[in-house]
């Protein structure tokens, strides 16, 4: 994260979600943080969004077209797309305007929550997003 960006805190304030959601939220934001040349911020009403360069890998969808559910949407491949909703469709879902792009979206409302696969899904959608010279750098 860029220094003098925003953290988590102010995006989970205004999003009013429920403490364990609102705690899932807070790891995967600290998660793509971490990650190298990584920028966060709330984006929009009630979603946040994740740029490496100049591109976005993910974003965090809250009731996005009133559908109800908070989801983690990253940047794939549509092999890891189709893999990941055959393997886990009430988990996994493709997303609305993106997923004819590869996008995947992992479902953050649910009882049941792999917060180690929600952090490999950012690292690898960071990586497929990130300027190929950073990549190639190790950056």
């Amino acid at each position: 994260m860029s220094p003098g960006a925003p953290g988590p805190d102010r995006y989970l304030a205004s999003a009013g979600l429920p403490p364990r959601q609102s705690s899932r939220v807070g790891r995967l934001w600290r998660a793509a943080s971490a990650l190298p040349g990584v920028t966060c911020g709330s984006y929009g009403l009630g979603h946040a969004r994740f740029i490496v360069g100049r591109k976005t890998f993910a974003y965090i969808l809250n009731n996005h077209h009133h559908d109800g559910l908070l989801c983690l949407c990253v940047k794939s491949t549509m092999t890891r797309q189709l893999e990941l909703t055959r393997a886990d469709p009430d988990a996994y879902r493709v997303p609305a305007y993106l997923g004819h792009q590869g996008w995947v979206s992992i479902r953050l409302d649910r009882a049941k929550f792999d917060r180690v696969a929600a952090a490999g899904l950012l690292a690898e959608a960071c990586a497929l997003q990130a300027p190929r010279r950073k990549v190639a750098r190790g950056v």
